[in-house]
């Protein structure tokens, strides 16, 4: 009787034991996910501002040479 006894308080403590263990990792798992998701897109708005800076920066000279390059309309000969 008293062996059934420790094997129950064994058994039970493993399981106790074992479902904190699962538990526990299951949310650091959960935890270090949504970390990485957050520094993922605070890099990503990071790129897409620098892009939108670089673009701001290049219009006026994508418009001043646009601005000499002729027209297909130019290129073509009228008909004679």
């Amino acid at each position: 009787m008293a062996w059934t006894i420790l094997a129950i308080v064994v058994l039970t403590s493993f399981v106790v034991s074992g479902s904190t263990v699962v538990i526990s990792a299951a949310s650091f798992w959960r935890d270090l996910e949504a970390a990485q998701l957050n520094q993922l897109e605070e890099e990503v708005d990071g790129l897409r501002q620098a892009v939108v800076a670089r673009q701001a920066a290049l219009r006026p000279q994508i418009e001043k040479v646009q601005a000499k390059v002729p027209t297909w309309q130019a290129c073509v000969r009228p008909p004679s």
